[in-house]
């Protein structure tokens, strides 16, 4: 990638720090951490390394739904990241043709979104262009197919004025473009539109950073305004083979299948020589491989060297040394159960009482402003299981327990009061906080853009599985020790380079090792965990939980996650110093978790750290940090 001569105009929103060196990473971390920082970015986060979700992605497409060009167009293509789920959405709803690509080209090209008949309405839209509906619902397209396009949405990480787009780094939507020229899918009068926040627009940037594989927009369209850009570059033909590595080829199968079908018209798909694919990745910093245990080929190998072909990436700082996968072995070379330490035991989970079921959620409502509701209404339950995508959410409420040094329960808190405190409650619609939904056709406002009365009744008891069906058959494993996400903030924040994953008996892993926090963590610092599992190459989200003040969370020996903190030698009360913490044969405690055989799989947890002034989980919050640690479900 050449550098610019002169710096790019900021847009309106995001500040004139020019960087110090213009490339398309530092246009795109300016982005990233601009959504970050303003609270303007929504699940998946942190967004780094992502085609980023925005506040106001429903509004934007409603937008995109109200011009000519799309209530013009019979077939749509649309990618499948999630600020763009909502498009997917409006074209179902109006019966139009929809193309989904395949994730990352691993297992096709395109899928054509096809409903059974009788399934038509809100609920069925949603989970049909949700990655498993992609998936259940897609009909494989190949490139020997026809197909006409009359729109091609995009996702982007920044757009200019002059039509140039910048995603996030891997080539995904220009390979895709490329396949699509081939398959003369794309005709002179398609038009190419992507959605995008405000602050992602920016004036113009430098021409040097753009090459003949880039994909030119013709429309920019965002909650609040529709720009036609000046289209300064040409439409790719199609692949540009000697911009392609063999490696690249045989990761993407339709690639080679392309190749062979050029080749044999007697075209020149020469290939690049040398396979540079891993020293241009986006991140100004090389990821440290993740360690695999049971797989040859891992996720992140499948994402390895998917960057823009033909950029080169910003040199940065020195690769750390990869962490070594654990062995089968203890720690002094000794086999099995023999050298099995003693672990003092964890504290018991609470039992639950009783759970309360909270339903007619609308899809547009966040989390955070039910937690919210709840607050207000004086309801603080112990675990909420969101399910806000399927309307519905659940409560539970721990039995009262004793509290440390007294002989007396904590206050009784009862169904009935539960009940009481949130009869009537509504929530949704523009003015209460959850947002609008995009609108049907036309863009007019659908019924999820109004507040909801929540329906609020008993949720039967949680069946506790028999115990010899929790531990005699699966086991909950970490799969790698804690690692920094690839974003320079979290590098700034953390070092965790010396926590490794080591054997700690015959079927259980243990991680051990110095973290250290090169910056102090405040008092106020919220926690949010998600939890995806790997379907098919692509992470999907299985919960995600929020520690609303971690360091309350430090004095509470009834807490959750007390002994936790314990094994990882975290102080007693906040902020903590910037210090080497020692991590000391950390194990996941899968007492209490139902595992089988459908749980079975890679999982991957991310810890989010966000400055929350406020103290809870209602209030605005201001991104630290990320860390994130590989699981596995595994038979014993």
């Amino acid at each position: 990638m050449q550098n610019g001569e002169e710096t790019a105009a900021p847009a309106e929103n995001i500040p004139a720090v020019v960087p110090e060196e213009v490339t398309k990473q530092s246009f795109r971390i300016k982005v990233w951490r601009h959504l970050e920082n303003n609270s303007l970015a929504m699940f998946p986060r942190p967004v780094y390394n992502r085609i980023p979700n925005f506040k106001g992605a429903p509004e934007a497409a409603a937008r995109l739904a109200e011009l000519d060009v799309f209530k013009n167009a019979n077939t749509v293509k649309v990618n499948p990241d999630k600020p763009q789920e909502s498009v997917r959405v409006i074209c179902l709803e109006q019966q139009k043709t929809l193309y989904v690509p395949v994730p990352r080209l691993q297992t096709g090209f395109l899928n054509k979104i096809v409903l059974p008949e009788g399934e038509p309405g809100p609920t069925a839209y949603r989970k049909a262009v949700s990655r498993n509906g992609m998936e259940v619902y897609g009909q494989p397209i190949g490139i020997e197919d026809t197909v006409t396009l009359d729109l091609v949405v995009m996702g982007s990480v920044a757009v200019s004025k002059e039509g140039y787009r910048i995603g996030k780094g891997r080539g995904y939507g220009d390979l895709e473009f490329g396949l699509m020229m081939h398959m003369k899918a794309i005709k002179p009068n398609t038009l190419v539109a992507t959605t995008v926040h405000d602050c992602q627009v920016f004036d113009t940037f430098p021409a040097q950073l753009f090459g003949p594989h880039d994909v030119p927009i013709d429309l920019i369209v965002t909650p609040t305004q529709v720009i036609e850009t000046q289209r300064m570059s040409q439409r790719p033909t199609g692949i540009l083979w000697h911009l392609l590595s063999n490696r690249r080829v045989q990761l993407m199968p339709i690639l080679g299948q392309l190749r062979d079908i050029e080749m044999l018209t007697g075209r020149a798909c020469t290939l690049k020589e040398v396979d540079t694919d891993v020293e241009e990745r986006p991140q100004g910093r090389p990821r440290r491989p993740r360690r695999r245990t049971r797989s040859t080929k891992s996720h992140s190998e499948g994402e390895g060297g998917n960057t823009t072909e033909g950029e080169e990436a910003k040199i940065g700082k020195a690769r750390r040394a990869a962490r070594r996968r654990h062995s089968t072995k203890s720690k002094d070379g000794k086999e099995g159960k023999d050298n099995e330490k003693p672990r003092r035991p964890r504290r018991p989970r609470p039992d639950i009482e009783f759970s309360v079921k909270i339903s007619n959620i609308s899809p547009t409502t966040r989390v955070r402003d039910l937690k919210q509701a709840l607050s207000e209404r004086g309801v603080k339950p112990q675990i909420m299981v969101w399910k806000g995508f399927r309307g519905f959410c659940y409560l539970h409420f721990f039995k009262p327990v004793p509290q440390k040094g007294e002989g007396d329960s904590a206050p009784a808190i009862n169904m009935d009061s539960v009940l009481n405190a949130l009869a009537q409650m509504s929530l949704g619609g523009s003015g209460g906080g959850a947002g609008a939904a995009a609108g049907g056709a036309g863009g007019a406002p659908d019924d999820d853009d109004k507040p909801r009365l929540l329906h609020v009744e008993p949720a039967p008891p949680r069946q506790q599985p028999p115990q010899e069906e929790i531990i005699e058959e699966y086991v909950l494993n970490f799969d790698s020790g804690l690692y920094v996400c690839g974003d320079e903030q979290s590098e700034a924040y953390f070092d965790s380079s010396q926590v490794e994953v080591s054997r700690y008996n015959e079927t259980t892993t243990a991680m051990s090792g110095a973290a250290k926090l090169l910056k102090g963590m405040e008092q106020n610092t919220l926690v949010e965990a998600y939890v995806e599992k790997d379907v098919s190459g692509r992470y999907e989200l299985v919960m995600s939980h929020e520690i609303c003040n971690i360091c309350d969370e430090l004095g509470k020996e009834e807490s959750n996650y007390y002994s936790y903190m314990k094994d990882i030698e975290l102080p007693d009360s906040c902020p903590f110093p910037p210090a080497e913490y020692n991590i000391k044969d950390l194990v996941i405690d899968t007492k209490y978790l139902p595992l089988n055989k459908a749980n079975e799989g890679r999982y991957q947890m991310t810890l989010n750290f966000y400055d929350s002034p406020s103290g809870d989980c209602t209030g605005l919050k201001k991104f630290i940090a990320c860390l994130k640690v590989d699981m596995v479900i595994e038979p014993k």
